[in-house]
């Protein structure tokens, strides 16, 4: 009796020993304790999202300066230099960026509708402003590739949660390049350049709904 009591005992300190051990075999990879081995690592898509909102941040900022939106070159130099340390989280980039896009589109339309002219300056800038641009298309097309085969985790969820809104962001920017290229011509500025460079970026962030850009 005595030994049949025994490896009862034995038996379920076992079970209890080795019941953490199983659970962290079945869900470690959920909970970012392992990975599930052949997918992305969520820190090259945080990465890949960084480069991605400072590209976008630099042209904005640029476009800020360019039409004299102070305030908003102000706010895109600043969210593009936290970004990049770390200091602020990647939360609300996609759709600060995508505020700004919007916010210079209008300006830009604006300028055109009252019959203002772009000067010669301001056409070097704003075309300065988008070298960037094929950068950040490579930057998203890679955070959209790679965060659809992410290793399993807390933090893999979190990134997978700004996933659409790059895209959303990405398209406001071409937006505001349509307007742009609008505008030069406008002012008789030529913009061959500047459409193909955008037209290259927009291919290469295979993004949909870019397709006609410029035309």
């Amino acid at each position: 009796m005595y030994g049949r009591n025994m490896i009862r005992s034995l038996a379920v300190v076992a079970a209890i020993a080795l019941a953490p051990l199983a659970a962290h075999a079945q869900f470690g990879g959920l909970l970012g304790g392992s990975k599930s081995g052949g997918g992305a690592s969520p820190d090259q898509v945080e990465k890949h999202i960084k480069d991605y909102f400072a590209g976008i941040n630099r042209t904005n900022r640029l476009l800020g300066e360019a039409l004299n939106l102070d305030g908003l070159a102000q706010a895109a130099k600043e969210k593009a230099e936290c970004t990049e340390s770390g200091s602020c989280g990647l939360k609300d980039g996609a759709s600060l960026a995508k505020g700004h896009s919007e916010e210079i589109t209008k300006k830009i339309r604006e300028l055109q509708a009252s019959g203002a002219k772009l000067t010669e300056e301001q056409s070097v800038k704003i075309t300065r402003s988008f070298e960037g641009v094929g950068k950040a298309a490579l930057a998203a097309k890679n955070a959209l590739t790679d965060g659809k085969n992410m290793d399993k985790g807390m933090k893999a969820l979190t990134l997978a949660a700004l996933l659409p809104d790059i895209g959303n962001s990405f398209k406001a920017t071409f937006d505001t390049g349509n307007a742009v290229v609008s505008y030069m011509r406008f002012s008789g500025v030529k913009t061959d350049d500047l459409v193909k460079n955008l037209t290259s970026a927009a291919t290469e962030s295979g993004i949909p709904g870019l397709e006609n850009f410029g035309k």
